[in-house]
């Protein structure tokens, strides 16, 4: 039986920084996250300026930054109707306004997760006492009155190791299946989109275009590609 004081459920962003939080507080955890290793798709990137202050407060915000986009190359949304195309639109995204950025020291950053990831990992495994398990899928909940148990489960040796906790972060996305298990439900409508994500890689560097816009209306219409 392992006995600790929190177990988190998820490798993602937020149970990384979990892990890191706890250990630079003093307080053993055990991270358990069901995928081998840390992202491989892009997926968010986008990390607003409340966060890179918390980043910073760990210490862990220029190994970010080094990871992610130059500020140069970041701070504006072009619409263009294809790569070398007219241009639509562009736009200063809310969280890059002068009026936003004078409010913190701390600047947004734009670090796609997979790149993300690996440096929160690298972070949190060379603090203590926390301690990182991936290949390690949570498959069962059971609470009694003093604390809750939590079953990781290692796919490739098939064999459990229980988790004796007296706190569980469930850091295993929208569809949590510990807040599932434990019948915590979400206030408002679950089902809000359907998307499809979709990763390819394009050299546009022939396509670029430097002229000026066709339109710098601030408008609230929505504009995108053509299909």
């Amino acid at each position: 039986m392992i006995d600790v004081p929190v177990l988190i459920v998820g490798g993602g962003p937020v149970g990384l920084t979990a892990s890191i939080l706890l250990s630079q507080h003093g307080v053993r955890s055990l991270l358990a996250e069901r995928h081998p290793g840390t992202a491989i798709l892009p997926k968010a990137r986008g990390i607003n300026a409340r966060t890179m202050e918390m980043y910073r407060q760990c210490g862990v915000d220029q190994e970010i930054r080094d990871a992610g986009l130059p500020v140069e190359r970041t701070g504006l949304i072009v619409w263009t109707e294809d790569p070398g195309g007219e241009e639509i639109e562009r736009r200063v995204p809310g969280r890059a306004t002068a009026q936003n950025m004078a409010v913190t020291p701390v600047r947004n950053c734009l670090c796609a997760q997979d790149y993300l990831e690996p440096v929160l990992r690298r972070f949190a495994e060379r603090l203590e006492p926390g301690q990182l398990r991936f290949n390690a899928e949570v498959t069962a909940v059971e609470q009694d009155a003093a604390s809750r148990d939590r079953h990781p489960h290692r796919p490739s040796e098939r064999r459990r190791d229980p988790v004796r906790a007296q706190y569980v972060i469930a850091a295993d996305g929208t569809q949590s299946a510990i807040r599932r298990m434990l019948g915590v439900t979400m206030i408002g409508p679950e089902a809000v989109y359907d998307s499809v994500n979709i990763l390819f890689n394009a050299d546009l560097r022939r396509g670029r275009r430097t002229g000026r816009p066709r339109s710098t209306s601030s408008s609230s219409r929505t504009c995108g590609p053509r299909s």
